[in-house]
């Protein structure tokens, strides 16, 4: 590994070093030969055995030679270990250089590894956080109010689709069946009215045979009587064609007796059908109905507006089925006080009515009632009836006006029935006036959560049948 920060060995030195190193091989061989000898001999002496001398170091040599070779090798042995000894200092000392500098080497580079890693924990931190708070982001665009609130109304939609959808098919099955049933009754009172036309040309044909009968008979009993011999003969005779002419008599005057009693079954059968096919036409003709429907929105309902809402789209879906010319117009009190339009047909427009408004405030019961009576002051000829909703209180600073209002219903003969949501009045009221007491003053029923749509329906038909018996009445 190359560092540029490695200290430089001064020239002198480098070349001494290089002259050292250029002995060392030489050195070193001779040194160890010298402690291979010495350490061999000393080997062979401990044994106790003789030394043969290596074939290298005598061969073709003299001893004199040999002599002065080891006096020399001898003398020159302390000075010979000193360089190997400086020379491994040397060796040692430059290899702890280069430890040292691969050791700092190595310090830099975990110090740099470490730095690299607490930047990567940090990136790794703040990302962690990121995705945190775009999840969190996303959770509460998940989640937001209008988000929930468009879920709803969806569901609220589909939910409606789905039941007026369900509604449809059930009128339209229930027109099959009527319209089956009239065609029925028409095809029965067709035969009737057949059996009698032939009833009356078969008494017509009897009278005649009758008549012809008696003349026949009488002119017998005039040529009888002409040829009868003796006045007894035709005294008997006289007397056999009278009983036959009772007996003929008797017979006409059943037949008559019988004819009567026909017709009288005849007419008493096709008015119990004209009548069945009166009440079956009634049962599904439109009139001419006038209902107002108030709704309280105050801050009372806010834990349940929901509730208040689909009870009110429950009674406008009753109302389109029992009536489908009946025209609606809805009050809205609480802190948004709707002043009613016209009455009207029921649409859809009428259905989403309260989907943008949020229950708040207080209620105002003689705002509601006072705006009703206006309505139904424009529809006198029309059948009229007042539906309220709400949560059973009905909280009023102005006791003598609403007692007022509630009486002015009583006298132009509107009742006011209430829906008192979710337990109404059966809890009790901090208030001295409830919805109860209003349909109590009016002559109208109180209905709750699980009863208010069979009370409902069973005060539409009601209705119904009231106002088509007054026509008769009337007519």
């Amino acid at each position: 590994m190359a560092n540029d920060d490695t200290p430089q060995m001064p020239p002198a030195a480098s070349s001494n070093m290089a002259m050292s190193m250029s002995t060392v091989p030489a050195i070193s061989k001779k040194s160890s030969d010298l402690t291979v000898d010495s350490t061999t001999s000393k080997q062979d002496a401990s044994k106790g055995t003789d030394v043969q001398p290596r074939p290298s170091l005598f061969k073709n040599t003299k001893a004199t030679a040999n002599g002065q070779s080891t006096a020399n090798a001898r003398r020159d042995q302390p000075s010979n270990r000193e360089i190997a000894l400086n020379i491994q200092r040397i060796q040692l000392a430059e290899k702890l250089g280069d430890e040292r500098k691969q050791r700092k080497n190595l310090e830099a580079r975990i110090s740099s590894l470490q730095d690299e890693v607490a930047e990567l924990s940090s990136t790794n931190k703040a990302l962690d956080m990121q995705l945190s708070e775009e999840r969190k982001q996303h959770e509460t665009a998940k989640l937001s109010p209008t988000n929930k609130y468009l879920h709803l109304q969806r569901d609220e939609f589909a939910k409606q689709i789905g039941y007026e959808r369900k509604l449809h098919a059930v009128l339209e099955t229930r027109i099959d069946s009527l319209q089956d049933e009239i065609a029925e009754l028409t095809s029965t009172n067709k035969a009737l009215e057949a059996d009698r036309s032939r009833l009356r040309e078969e008494i017509e044909w009897t009278d005649l045979q009758l008549e012809e009968s008696l003349i026949t008979q009488r002119a017998k009993m005039d040529g009888d009587t002409q040829r009868a011999k003796t006045e007894e003969d035709t005294q008997e005779r006289i007397s056999n064609l009278e009983v036959e002419l009772a007996e003929a008599t008797k017979n006409f005057q059943q037949a008559i007796l019988n004819n009567n009693l026909l017709q009288e079954t005849s007419m008493a059968e096709s008015q119990e059908m004209q009548k069945s096919l009166k009440e079956l036409q009634r049962s599904t003709m439109p009139f001419n109905q006038t209902i107002v429907i108030g709704v309280d929105l105050s801050g009372s309902t806010a834990p349940f507006d929901r509730k208040i809402k689909n009870a009110y789209r429950d009674v406008l879906h009753m109302i389109k089925s029992n009536n489908s010319d009946a025209k609606v117009s809805v009050v809205v009190h609480g802190a948004v006080k709707l002043h009613p339009s016209p009455a009207k047909a029921i649409s859809d427009t009428l259905f989403k009515h309260l989907d943008d408004i949020e229950a708040s405030g207080t209620e105002d019961y003689k705002f509601c009632l006072e705006q009703a009576c206006k309505v139904f002051q424009d529809n006198i000829n029309s059948n009229r009836l007042l539906i309220l909703i709400g949560d059973g209180e009905a909280e009023q600073s102005r006791v003598a006006a609403l007692y007022a209002a509630c009486q002015k219903l009583l006298l132009d003969g509107i009742k006011s029935h209430s829906i008192a949501l979710p337990n109404g009045s059966r809890r009790r009221s901090q208030f001295d006036w409830t919805m109860e007491r209003i349909s109590q003053i009016t002559g109208g029923r109180v209905e709750y959560q699980y009863t208010y749509m069979a009370a409902i329906e069973e005060l539409l038909r009601k209705e119904r049948e009231q106002y088509f018996r007054q026509q008769d009445e009337s007519t």
